[in-house]
């Protein structure tokens, strides 16, 4: 299986594996007026075929990751969109004005960490379900410098502390730590 493109230039890709194999490939290109725009493709190694293409204006693709569902979560520097394997946009949640702070996917739940501005100590807490519903929302107050997801916990590392989320309880709390982290997996 060979693919190719010659106006695009890929910048992100995940496999998911099925009764198939499947990938999501995140393009960008720039067009004549001097806009980007990105592009998610979905391909099958069953075929030679563009399963689906979903381009997005002025937007500059980030990430593309498969959910344990086989749905992709698709983010770009305006939006977090879930899409199915054949090209429907299941969810489409727009930041606004804030910017993102972290993301991350962990069997099917993806989370988002959003802050009103590129530095601060506080911070929006979003986990959305696979199918892209928000399942919980809420605000931490802590300089996050790490984040990882699982199928149960959401963990939040801050430079003083560290925030753990229980996503079935739907409850976090934090903790103080005695030193400084950088990262956490």
């Amino acid at each position: 299986f060979n693919w190719k493109s010659v106006d695009k230039y890929s910048v992100c890709a995940d496999i998911h594996f099925d009764d198939s194999i499947y990938m999501a490939v995140g393009t960008v290109k720039n067009t004549p007026s001097g806009d980007i725009t990105s592009e998610l493709i979905i391909l099958s190694a069953d075929s030679t075929q563009v399963l689906a293409s979903l381009p997005f204006e002025s937007e500059m693709m980030l990430k593309a990751v498969f959910n344990s569902e086989g749905n992709i979560a698709c983010l770009t520097d305006k939006a977090l969109r879930i899409i199915s394997l054949s090209g429907e946009v299941l969810s489409d949640y727009s930041f606004n004005s804030k910017a993102i702070r972290k993301f991350e996917v962990g069997g099917k739940w993806t989370a988002l960490l959003l802050n009103e501005n590129l530095v601060g100590k506080t911070h929006k807490m979003i986990i959305f379900d696979a199918n892209g519903n928000t399942y919980m929302e809420y605000t931490v107050d802590s300089e996050i410098t790490d984040m990882c997801l699982s199928d149960s916990f959401a963990f939040l590392l801050g430079v003083e502390d560290i925030t753990v989320t229980d996503i079935s309880a739907k409850s976090s709390d934090t903790y103080d730590s005695e030193r400084s982290y950088r990262s956490v997996e």
